[in-house]
């Protein structure tokens, strides 16, 4: 994942809806941007001081015009999953609808990140490389020197965390859902060390053009946006067949539901709108 996409997932935090709580959540969006940033480059004053107003300017901006889109959006999703057979296709169409508004804010966001990138001097782009060589390594323990089992454990928890919050306790039928998913999957992780090391490549030709603002943003929205065109053959082709199996776990999974799930998910993703819109409103 791209150092300017893990920046941006920030920006999504009204959409993380396995939040405790939206509200909480979002009123740390700018702390959030301004941590993550820092995390990965140490940025003087004046350079700070533009970062401040531009996420300040972001966050006023997402506020006032996405958090109402993202209300509406919960309440055609919440029809979408509880009022017909759910299917892949469906599942898949609605993650791309995702997508275009996390794009949103990232085009928002790239004159920008343009700007402060455009600040940065050598010794700051090296300080970039570390972090994302760092992270290569990081990567590596965590994915590719972990055994079977840990993977597995992994795997599972994590994608039994993000839905219980709707689901409740699940069902045998549903665990089994789960454990076979799992079973499917290819593994891709040996594979991505090397797309990890292209994107820095491309990050540092990026950073040639420093000096040159309008050829640097057109370099940093490639980045930004990261889509997979040049990716790996193989590497694409696991990926996209775990995307479709994992898709057709998932319209299993809604479907299999009990009406006292269904309710669970409405009553949640009413909550969730109830409180963006509210958020909207404040600002």
């Amino acid at each position: 994942m791209s150092l300017i996409k893990k920046l941006l997932l920030a920006t999504s935090l009204s959409l993380s809806l396995t939040s405790c709580s939206v509200k909480m959540s979002y009123q740390f969006l700018d702390e959030a941007l301004g941590w993550q940033l820092g995390r990965y480059v140490d940025l003087d004053r004046d350079q700070n001081k533009l970062a401040k107003q531009f996420i300040d300017d972001f966050h006023l901006w997402h506020r006032h015009t996405q958090l109402p889109l993202y209300a509406d959006y919960l309440d055609q999703l919440k029809v979408g999953l509880n009022d017909q057979v759910v299917t892949a296709k469906y599942l898949h169409d609605e993650s791309n609808v995702m997508q275009d508004l996390l794009d949103q804010s990232m085009m928002k966001l790239l004159p920008e990140i343009t700007e402060i990138a455009n600040s940065l001097n050598d010794k700051q782009v090296e300080e970039v490389v570390e972090r994302l060589t760092k992270e290569r390594k990081e990567y590596k323990e965590d994915y590719i020197d972990a055994s079977r089992s840990e993977l597995k454990k992994r795997r599972l928890r994590d994608m039994k965390r993000y839905f219980d919050p709707f689901f409740g306790r699940f069902t045998k039928t549903q665990k089994k859902l789960f454990d076979d998913w799992e079973a499917q999957l290819e593994p891709y992780e040996e594979l991505m060390p090397v797309q990890q090391l292209n994107w820095q490549k491309d990050f540092l030709h990026a950073m040639t053009f420093r000096g040159q603002p309008e050829k640097l943003q057109a370099e940093l929205k490639q980045l930004m946006l990261y889509r997979t065109d040049n990716w790996d053959s193989e590497l694409q082709r696991r990926l996209d067949y775990n995307q479709d199996i994992t898709f057709e776990m998932l319209a299993k999974l809604f479907n299999s539901r009990n009406e006292k799930q269904k309710a669970r998910l409405a009553k949640k993703f009413d909550q969730y709108a109830e409180d963006l819109r509210e958020l909207a409103k404040d600002s």
